[in-house]
């Protein structure tokens, strides 16, 4: 299997945006516990007041979402690992990896998702606009969003700790629908401007949007011969975790 590319992100103008959320519906007037699986009937997807999320999936419109933050399935429903993808075939590596696979899920039910300790889930909202995340932040996406997978490479080669040429696995999410991100932390965005390169320490980055190429900055070109930063060129935003 030939070894896949390295991102470079098509010329288009993306945005993220959180979708319209309502609140969740708790009881009033009483110390019982919100109930857990309260998503109006219009939305698909939804934060629920404890930070899990929902996920109302149907047989024509199923979501992906990793096996391991799976909490609860209420309904009959069918499930398949997914596999990355890349000129538009799917190859033999499981989506998300073999020890946190991402599964489709299919079927009339509602599922709920919970994050790992330390971390907490933020929904995205995509309208026909184009993002690329990186694969370890990701936690789902509805499957009306195509995915396709590249890489991102994190070092120089022949520099720093890791294997030189070391990549980190990213995904591109197109089209009209909802992906959760699952972070430690909170999410901010940089812009990257024509003309004007932006350099990122690698373990910020969470994915980015637009017109924007990546490469890894050699010592002799960071400041003070630092290592481990990215550089960005072209045109959009740079998704960072802010802590």
């Amino acid at each position: 299997m030939p070894p896949l590319p390295l991102v470079s992100p098509a010329a288009v103008s993306t945005r993220l945006v959180p979708p319209p959320l309502e609140p969740v519906v708790t009881t009033d007037g009483s110390d019982r516990a919100p109930p857990l699986l309260s998503l109006p009937g219009h939305q698909t997807v939804a934060l629920h007041a404890s930070g899990a999320l929902l996920a109302r999936t149907t047989d024509d419109r199923p979501f992906a979402a990793r096996l391991d933050a799976l909490r609860v399935v209420a309904g009959a429903v069918a499930t398949r690992v997914l596999h990355r993808r890349t000129r538009d075939a799917d190859t033999s590596d499981v989506l998300g990896g073999i020890g946190s696979p991402v599964v489709r899920v299919t079927g009339n039910a509602l599922l709920v998702l919970g994050a790992r300790p330390g971390h907490k889930l933020l929904p995205f909202s995509l309208h026909e606009e184009l993002a690329f995340v990186r694969e370890e932040a990701l936690l789902g996406f509805e499957l009306s969003l195509t995915y396709e997978n590249g890489r991102i490479a994190l070092d120089a080669p022949g520099e720093g700790a890791r294997a030189a040429g070391d990549v980190g696995h990213i995904v591109q999410l197109r089209g009209h629908g909802t992906g959760v991100l699952e972070l430690t932390g909170a999410l901010a965005s940089v812009p990257c401007v024509l003309g004007q390169p932006l350099l990122v320490r690698r373990e910020w980055v969470v994915g980015w949007l637009g017109r924007l190429v990546t490469r890894p900055l050699p010592a002799a070109e960071s400041p003070s011969g630092q290592r481990g930063l990215i550089a960005f060129s072209g045109e959009g935003t740079v998704l960072v975790h802010a802590s």
